[in-house]
């Protein structure tokens, strides 16, 4: 899962200084949640707050349900850092290869940033508005296939 173009839309929340996510957005997520029963690998800059121990996937999870997300689906980890791991397809098809091989998933990503060269299930969504209906019809067929 990414989060900035996918629980948002990049408006930028001057107040904030962040940008914010997005109900809408987080219900399109939840239809796919309560589509199947899954578990989320982060793989946004957002894990950052993970890798430099400023949160913890517990605490993301949490954050991510003052937000509206399914309670009972589990952040289950983070992907490796980019300087681990340069782009963010391999870091996704290292995470699989390690920890999920053969298991149904889908990458929810507003960029295209080596997933589809790297034949990843890959359902890219517009980054000015986010997930949407359709994305996330897109996303369960990948899970329930």
């Amino acid at each position: 899962l990414d989060i900035d173009g996918v629980l948002n839309g990049h408006q930028f929340d001057e107040v904030a200084q962040s940008c914010s996510i997005d109900r809408k957005c987080v219900e399109n997520l939840n239809r796919i949640l309560f589509s199947v029963e899954c578990e989320i690998v982060v793989s946004s800059s957002w894990r950052y707050t993970v890798h430099g121990g400023a949160m913890t996937p517990i605490g993301f999870q949490y954050m991510l349900r003052t937000h509206g997300m399914r309670d009972s689906t589990p952040v289950r980890d983070i992907t490796a850092t980019d300087e681990e791991i340069a782009i963010r397809g391999e870091q996704i098809r290292s995470w699989r290869r390690h920890h999920a091989r053969g298991c149904h998933y889908v990458v929810l990503d507003d960029m295209d940033l080596g997933i589809s060269e790297r034949g990843l299930n890959f359902v890219q969504t517009n980054g000015a508005i986010g997930l949407t209906e359709g994305d996330a019809d897109r996303a369960i067929s990948f899970l329930v296939n």
